[in-house]
């Protein structure tokens, strides 16, 4: 588990005689390098290093690349060192690992070579090849490592390292080139620079647990083109400040994931994620291709999905392979072989244990293997308190459990999670998580969590709402609107939802999962109707698709797909990865195994969610349970993680103020979304409605609805578009 980050730069080829007689420091200056480097140095407080690398392609291109790495090391602390960098000659198998040492001294001849007369080192004669270098850099952990070594030392490669798993992705490459993701049981997102054909080749876990964000951008007065790459948005933020490059925010994506709560497509131009399950092959022809605003297109990336089948990543299963029914005992052994995988490490582990099905099992079969110390929070609030069931569960496993207090500084957590992000995550359980994240730190660098067992197993009670929706969706939207409101005063939001998704024709599932329903949605953004063509709003309100793949029905049927898709790794894994590397504490997830996705991706979701009275929600996996655990965890109702964050924003928790002061200050201020540059306009007086209602602050002096998610949303999208301005210039300047 790591922090990464690099920059590519590309001289073509008339260029050429001005690349060779530039220093590498003057191509990719270390200001640059720092910037990507303090960056990500909170996810790894074990090592750093930095690789660089000038290489000269057969169409007269000159390329350089420069890599920073930041370690937390959990795998072989000896031999685990990034970037890791190979040096081969002819025949390929032959060559070495360079050591730190070596490495060091490699990068100073960088810095210091003439270039002048560098050729291809496919035209050089043999006495003059600098051989082939491949460099890796990787955030994550492959849990089936050890396998694939054994594979790659019966094919001839010898390894340095004793069980480094980022080796194996160096041999890896070398043996399997792009068929390397393929074959790996792991949550990753690494990098390979290869010196042969002076390429980056990028690729991401199946299912995004690790981030991978890039940006391609064009040097000033000059046609040389760059790629950067990092572990954290913000990261490539600041390095296109440092540049002084101009924002950009995409409307199209910030509308649907302002409604959403969490990002949708590329909310910067110039910037992207690689999708889970994908791969990215930089090579950056010349002549460049030029999009509006003079910014470069992705078009010089290709991108491709690697899932090997239908349940992997970000390919969806969708109904016609949703036929199999599987049995109880299949879903034990796949869970129970994901989490002993899950368990390789040389630092102690831990398990989040919120009290419900999914991380109670997770600390059973973990407990079983080794000693484990559990973790969870007690929430001030009784009705979003699960520590008293987590406590139970710890004592069946027999874990050493530790009950952490709801504590923290809330408006400068939150400051702070949402400016190394990078991004406007408005879920708001960011911060218990964050807290946890930070006291188990205390006692372990590894945590197991249930985290993808909603998803997977069909876990969310608006799978049934779309059940409903499906068999008696005609007849809910025959209810007339003025009941809607009804609904919404009575407090039933489940209920407003409901009515809300029956009146769509599509995107109905969208609507149950929206902190903004499409009219509080028109309402925000000053519409004082909604477009005239209901494909045109509904195409307004889906937004594009985050990740790369195919779009997906929002139907029952595809529900879960869905949010494997989309709000797995956009919003719970992001939150995850971002709360628990903010401390540099390492989570995986087991119920995101390779072992998992082959039982449950394929099952029928009438399986996972079988009617009677021990079936609906999440019912095949209760089964799981209820062979291990008590009847008061396995059948209580679902709470999730989170915090009464409506009231904190009522009461001002969190001292001096606290939350309250801040949402004001925030939303009442000049420039509430940041500069008008940024080109986030919203409706003011819509935005104050809801606070005075929330408060009670209105002319009444009452309370008259909750509107927690969304303005918890508006405030966060506040701190972001503030740090933006104030990290960049405005367009113009």
């Amino acid at each position: 588990m790591c922090g990464i980050g690099g920059i590519l730069r590309v001289w073509p080829a008339d260029q050429r005689e001005l690349a060779l007689r530039t220093p590498h420091a003057g191509s990719i200056p270390e200001e640059w390098l720092n910037i990507l480097d303090d960056s990500i140095r909170h996810r790894g407080p074990d090592g750093q290093g930095r690789f660089r690398d000038r290489a000269l392609r057969a169409d007269g291109c000159v390329v350089d690349v420069a890599f920073v790495h930041r370690r937390l090391s959990i795998i072989d602390h000896a031999g685990g060192a990034q970037p890791m960098v190979w040096l081969g000659t002819p025949p390929l198998r032959a060559g070495q690992l360079l050591s730190s040492d070596e490495l060091a001294r490699h990068n100073a001849r960088i810095l210091s070579t003439d270039w002048t007369d560098l050729r291809p080192d496919a035209h050089a004669p043999a006495s003059e090849r600098r051989g082939t270098r491949l460099a890796v850099v990787f955030n994550g952990c492959i849990y089936n490592h050890r396998e694939l070594r054994a594979e790659l030392q019966h094919a001839g490669h010898v390894f340095t390292s004793d069980h480094s798993d980022t080796e194996v992705l160096v041999h890896g490459w070398r043996e399997w080139k792009e068929g390397l993701p393929q074959r790996l049981d792991g949550m990753f997102a690494f990098v390979v620079w290869d010196s042969a054909t002076a390429r980056l080749f990028c690729a991401r876990d199946h299912y995004g647990e690790k981030p991978l964000h890039t940006t391609a951008a064009l040097d000033s007065g000059a046609p040389i083109r760059e790629f950067g790459f990092a572990s954290t948005s913000s990261a490539l933020s600041r390095f296109g400040a440092i540049r002084g490059e101009t924002v950009v925010v995409n409307r199209a994506s910030l509308i649907p994931s302002v409604r959403l709560g969490f990002p949708q497509g590329d909310l910067l131009a110039g910037q992207r994620s690689v999708g889970p399950s994908c791969c990215l092959s930089v090579h950056m022809p010349a002549p460049f291709v030029i999009a509006g605003d003079n910014r470069p297109t992705m078009t010089d990336c290709t991108e491709w999905s690697y899932a090997p089948s239908a349940y992997d990543g970000c390919v969806s299963s969708g109904a016609a392979t949703r036929m199999n029914s599987p049995a109880v005992d299949d879903i034990d052994t796949a869970l129970g072989d994901a989490v002993s995988r899950q368990l390789d490490a040389d630092v102690d582990i831990g398990v989040l244990l919120s009290g419900g099905v999914d991380s109670s099992l997770v600390a059973l079969l973990a407990g079983r293997s080794r000693p484990i110390d559990t973790f969870t929070v007690r929430m001030p609030h009784p009705g979003f308190d699960e520590s008293p069931y987590a406590a139970m569960v710890a004592s069946a496993v027999g874990s050493r459990h530790h009950t952490l207090e709801c504590a923290g500084n809330p408006c400068d957590d939150l400051a702070g999670l949402i400016t190394r992000i990078g991004m406007p995550l408005g879920d708001s359980s960011l911060l218990p998580t964050a807290w946890v994240a930070r006291a188990a730190r205390n006692s372990v660098r590894v945590v197991l969590t249930g985290d993808g067992g909603d998803e997977m197993f069909a876990g969310y009670d608006r799978y049934r709402a779309m059940r409903l929706l499906r068999s008696a969706g005609f007849w809910v939207s025959l209810i007339p609107p003025i009941l809607d409101g009804a609904a919404r005063t009575l407090g039933s939001e489940r209920a407003y939802r409901l009515l809300s998704a029956a009146r769509l024709w599509r995107n109905q599932y969208l609507e149950l999962l929206a902190v903004f329903n499409t009219r509080e949605l028109a309402e925000l953004l000053g519409m004082q109707r909604q477009p005239s063509s209901q494909q045109q709003w509904e195409g307004l309100i889906a937004g594009p698709r985050a990740s790369f793949g195919p779009t997906l029905r929002r139907t029952f049927d595809n529900g879960p797909d869905d949010d494997i898709n989309n709000y797995l790794p956009n919003d719970l894994l992001m939150k995850v990865d971002s709360a628990t590397m903010s401390v540099a504490l390492e989570s995986r997830a087991p119920f995101l195994a390779s072992t998992i996705g082959k039982v449950a991706r394929t099952a029928s979701l009438e399986s996972l969610m079988p009617r009677g009275r021990q079936g609906g929600r999440k019912g095949l996996l209760r089964a799981v349970a209820r062979k291990y655990l008590p009847a008061e965890i396995v059948d209580r109702p679902k709470m999730g993680f989170a915090i009464p964050i409506g009231e904190w924003f009522r009461s001002g928790y969190g001292g001096g103020g606290g939350l309250r002061t801040m949402l004001l200050d925030h939303l009442n201020s000049t420039e509430p979304f940041g500069p008008p540059s940024l080109g986030i306009d919203l409706n003011i007086k819509f935005i104050r409605r809801m606070l005075d209602e929330h408060l009670g602050t209105g002319m009444s002096g009452r309370i008259k609805r909750d509107h927690s998610q969304r303005l918890y949303m508006l405030l966060v999208l506040s701190i972001w578009a503030k740090w933006m301005g104030t990290i960049t210039r405005p367009r113009g300047a």
